[in-house]
């Protein structure tokens, strides 16, 4: 069949009024797949389907070219499968000798579809295309490549901040946007505003769509928003390093994270909660020997009810065989979210930034630095500068703020804003640190030690290299004001400390190490050094992973204050359910990941061995936390069992 490249205009007549279906036909390769499927007996029709398809916006109608004369019944039905696999049904509304016409389903938006033919229980494909919907009469200013309007229960919203990762326009009172966009990076979001909500798919809140035509193509996207309601207050659930690989029972420990978050939901009813990762959902080393990657990851935490999850992306969420930053973040994009982008709940504004800009060249290494790129310094200044000093800023990136290169680059864009706070992963600890400009949070992990303590302990230990347990950050908000909590894993929120008695821990080689190479006990000794030898010191250890210096601590012995002092030392716990497992080995071979100090553990010295202590700890708001602690206290996996 020969090359055909005519563009078939077909009038329907509706209302009184014209409305022009536009259908550019390019069929040559199209009708050649055509005549090379197999017939199938129970659905013996063959029509063309165009690469693409422009409908005007507002029109119902499109009309295909039958094949061979094979054409459907008016019973059959025509089903477009968007990119996200969800099926639209499309009804024959009329069959004659060379074509036929269907009615599009409500709601047509721009997208790559399967077309398939339906009858009673069987489907075939035919074929696949894009449609572009084509607006109705505006006029559009010179140079405009991508614009659309944004509305909410049919009404315009104006005042909308849209971008495509360079540009960064507003809507106007009509709710209509216009962008001079070059579409480097393929897709625009909408930093969703105030008061409003996006449609989830998923979990996944719809921020961005993606750009199908060419650079120079004008293209219409529009965005829905819902109407929120009062944000005055609310909750975010913070949540660090994930590292979902199917490996070490990671996905059956991963439910025991969702069924928390699903009973914290449940168990605040009537409260607005959104989610915020912070990067490292799944580990790129992962993605094909173990095949789990960004779908697989989706499955699993979609599981999660009732709440949005915006998403942050981390260094194991790039692509590391391919090389350079640009296409290590294609995947993430196109399964998940924009690497960085922006939205607003009630007085605050949410930044989400990419600090792993990858150097990799893609043959397999895994090299970055933790930069912001000069990029998106340049998309944040003009993000801001639609973003009232009034507001609270929070800023989600995955590596800390310490480890950003330049942090200070963005530090320069947010002088002036009521606070400022960074949140971030990546360091798999607990840390929080004020300056007289913004907090930092650093919010620990959800798979904390990459869930090896719990494969090692039967899920009796779930624990970081800092001591702190898995788990994620709570952050109550009110106007512009924070307030957080860090909840553990499968323990009630007042599980905020933990506590050791020394004269009962003696972590040496000889006692834990029974397998391990001579190499390795000498490793082992030298890491658990201040833990490995027997004490009546009647020293006790307290741990406190979410501390800050506003925290107060109080220890009494018999009635009487003991004083409590900071120290940095290993979590004896962390030796004791990862690194003396880990190192237990005939070969050599060393940990991965070994137990680290930490600046939140603080001791006190009792007078006697058996005495009593009350703990009583104070966060900076006010909220109490107390142990009582019956000496002496065992030290081994039962006693610490969550």
């Amino acid at each position: 069949m020969g090359l055909i490249q005519n563009i078939l205009t077909i009038g329907k007549r509706i209302g009184g009024g014209r409305i022009f279906v536009l259908l550019t036909l390019i069929l040559s390769s199209v009708a050649c797949s055509a005549e090379k499927q197999p017939a199938n007996p129970e659905i013996d029709v063959m029509f063309s389907v165009p690469e693409t398809i422009e409908v005007q916006e507002g029109s119902p109608f499109v009309s295909f070219r039958i094949m061979f004369g094979k054409s459907p019944l008016a019973t059959d039905i025509v089903i477009l499968q968007d990119s996200k696999g969800i099926d639209h049904e499309c009804r024959i509304t009329e069959v004659q000798t060379k074509t036929f016409t269907i009615k599009l389903f409500e709601g047509l938006f721009q997208d790559k579809y399967k077309v398939e033919i339906k009858r009673g229980g069987t489907r075939r494909k035919i074929g696949e295309t894009t449609i572009f919907v084509i607006s109705r009469d505006i006029e559009l200013e010179n140079g405009v490549t991508v614009y659309g309007y944004v509305s909410c229960d049919g009404k315009p919203v104006g005042d909308v901040v849209i971008s495509d990762g360079i540009e960064v326009v507003k809507t106007d009172a009509t709710g209509l946007y216009q962008m001079k966009s070059e579409k480097k990076y393929g897709y625009v979001f909408v930093s969703v505003p105030s008061g409003y909500e996006t449609a989830t798919d998923g979990i996944l809140p719809v921020v961005h769509k993606k750009l199908l035509r060419t650079a120079t193509s004008r293209e219409k996207l529009d965005f829905e928003l819902y109407d929120a309601g009062d944000q005055t207050d609310y909750t975010v659930l913070v949540m660090g390093d994930m590292h979902l690989a199917n490996r070490n029972n990671d996905r059956s420990q991963f439910s025991n994270f969702v069924n928390d978050v699903n009973e914290y939901v449940s168990s605040h009813k009537g409260r607005k909660i959104y989610g915020i990762t912070l990067g490292d959902m799944t580990w790129d080393l992962y993605w094909y020997k173990n095949s789990y990657q960004f779908a697989q990851y989706l499955l699993d935490i979609q599981k999660v009810r009732d709440i949005p999850i915006f998403h942050t992306i981390g260094n194991h969420d790039h692509e590391m065989n391919a090389s350079g930053d640009f296409d290590t973040i294609l995947q993430f994009v196109d399964k998940v979210a924009p690497d960085y982008y922006s939205f607003n709940i009630g007085d605050v504004h949410y930044v989400i930034l990419d600090n792993i800009l990858c150097t990799n060249n893609g043959t397999g290494d895994r090299t970055y630095d933790t930069r912001v790129t000069t990029e998106q310094i340049a998309w944040l200044k003009n993000d801001l500068s639609f973003v009232p000093k009034s507001k609270s800023v929070i800023i989600a990136m995955h590596a800390t703020t310490t480890n950003t290169v330049n942090i200070s680059e963005v530090l320069a864009l947010l002088s002036g804003y009521k606070s400022v706070h960074f949140i971030t992963g990546h360091s798999h600890r607990v840390s929080n640190k004020e300056t007289t400009t913004y907090y930092d949070h650093n919010s620990g992990a959800v798979c904390a030690t990459w869930w090896w303590t719990g494969k090692f302990t039967n899920n009796a230990i779930h624990i970081g290299q800092d001591g702190a347990p898995g788990g994620y950050q709570i952050f109550n908000v009110s106007g512009t004001d924070l307030k957080w909590q860090y909840k553990a894993t499968g323990s009630p929120i007042d599980y905020q400390f933990r506590t050791y008695d020394r004269n009962s821990i003696c972590l040496s080689s000889d006692k834990y190490l029974k397998e391990a190479s001579s190499a390795n006990k000498s490793a082992f000794d030298m890491v658990a050094s201040h833990w490995s030898s027997s004490s009546i010191s009647n020293e006790v250890y307290i741990n406190i992973w979410n501390h800050d210096p506003q925290w107060k601590i109080d220890v009494k012995e018999n009635g009487k204050t003991l004083e409590a002092s900071r120290v940095t030392v290993y979590d004896p716990l962390h030796l004791l359910s990862y690194s003396a497992n880990a190192y237990n080995s005939k070969s050599d071979t060393k940990p991965t990941f070994l137990t680290s100090g930490n600046s939140h553990t603080f001791k006190v010295v009792a007078s006697s061995a058996s005495s009593t202590l009350v703990i009583t700890v104070t966060d900076r708001f006010g909220n109490v936390y107390t142990e009582t602690m019956t000496r002496p206290k065992k030290f081994d996996i039962e006693t610490y069992r969550k």
